[in-house]
């Protein structure tokens, strides 16, 4: 497995989060690469990197490790581009009210 530095959240908090026992380890590398992807989709929403909010702020705030927590539990329970046979709704006060306080607007 490829060991990244400075990931948002760890593989354990994401295990955690997931409800996956630490000692299950088929699914590392695919949860590692979620939380890549988690980072990516948190830097382009707020336009700011994670480096430079965790400057700003000393370390990551935790608004955004649970942000980044929603997203790798949304792309890992749903791993197909759709969904058939169930009905679906946003979950009121979840990432898009997290990052909400973090998005940066630019005036073109």
């Amino acid at each position: 497995m490829t060991l990244y530095k400075n990931m948002i959240i760890t593989l354990t908090e994401a295990k955690q989060h997931l409800n996956i026992q630490e000692s299950f380890l088929e699914d590392d590398t695919l949860i590692t690469d979620l939380i890549l992807v988690a980072e990516n989709v948190i830097e382009r929403d707020t336009q700011h990197t994670i480096n430079s909010i965790e400057i700003s702020e000393g370390s990551v705030p935790p608004m955004l490790k649970h942000a980044a927590k929603i997203l790798v539990s949304t792309f890992y329970e749903n791993r197909e581009a759709v969904i058939i046979g169930v009905s679906v709704s946003e979950v009121p006060f979840s990432y898009k009210y997290l990052m909400s306080s973090y998005k940066k607007y630019t005036i073109k």
